[in-house]
């Protein structure tokens, strides 16, 4: 299990979103026993509504900037895309699904 841990007050936040009613997904690429692994390192399985690794759709061609994921993730949560809004770090690969959904976007 990696040693790794939320940044501070990254649990809070979602837990009061969460009590807000504001739903909250991971969408992560890379090999599914490695990002489970940090999923559960990092207490995010228990935390969020929903997670999406994208190689278990299908392989690494589902991996961001593919919007398949998106597409995934709103279709189960039945909101608009409008509704729904983006956090990533890495605007090169994580933001350009979004573009053609029209999520909202932050750069963290």
């Amino acid at each position: 299990m990696p040693e790794i841990e939320l940044y501070d007050g990254v649990r809070n936040l979602i837990l009061n979103l969460k009590k807000k009613g504001i739903k909250v997904g991971i969408i992560t690429d890379g090999r599914p026993e490695g990002q489970h692994n940090k999923i559960i390192a990092l207490g995010l399985d228990d935390l969020v509504d929903d997670i999406i690794i994208t190689d278990e759709l299908g392989g690494t061609q589902f991996r961001k900037p593919n919007d398949i994921a998106f597409r995934i993730m709103q279709n189960r949560w039945r909101t608009p895309f409008e509704q729904l809004v983006y956090v990533g770090e890495n605007p090169n690969k994580d933001f350009f699904g979004t573009k053609t959904t029209r999520n909202e976007m932050i750069i963290f």
